[in-house]
């Protein structure tokens, strides 16, 4: 061997590098540049979702006696449904009925004047479109 280790010393400089190649061929270093940093830009905005509840109701669908939300098909606009009452079949079936009955002294005409024996007209409030009918029977 020729070269002999001697103690190392860590206040001291290292010992020099010895080649093992023969031709002791000394290439320049070339120091890397580090990649570019990231384009940290501004973010991009943060999407905000909100969440609107819709009820559609369908031509097929039965309307009760009373107001009902919903989303008027002519504005659509979410709505509660304004009801008029007026009488239909239902009515005059359930007058005929009371009148063969024995109550033809006026008794006949009570139908007339209770809402849940006349059908309900579901009308929007905003465009007076006529939304639905419930009938009676």
């Amino acid at each position: 061997m020729a070269h002999e280790s001697q103690p190392y010393d860590i206040r001291t400089q290292p010992p020099p590098y010895q080649s093992s190649d023969a031709t002791n061929f000394r290439m320049p270093y070339q120091q890397q540049q580090p990649p570019p940093p990231p384009n940290y830009g501004v973010p991009p905005p943060i999407p905000v979702y909100t969440q609107t509840t819709t009820i559609v109701r369908p031509w097929g669908i039965m309307l009760g006696h009373y107001p009902q939300p919903l989303q008027c098909p002519s504005c659509h606009q979410q709505i509660v449904t304004r009801v008029d009452y007026e009488p239909g079949g239902g009515t005059w079936l359930i007058s005929l009925l009371i009148c063969v009955f024995g109550g033809f002294l006026g008794c006949c005409l009570i139908p007339f004047c209770v809402p849940a024996c006349q059908d309900a007209v579901h009308i929007c409030p905003l465009c007076n479109t006529q939304i639905g009918r419930r009938n009676v029977f």
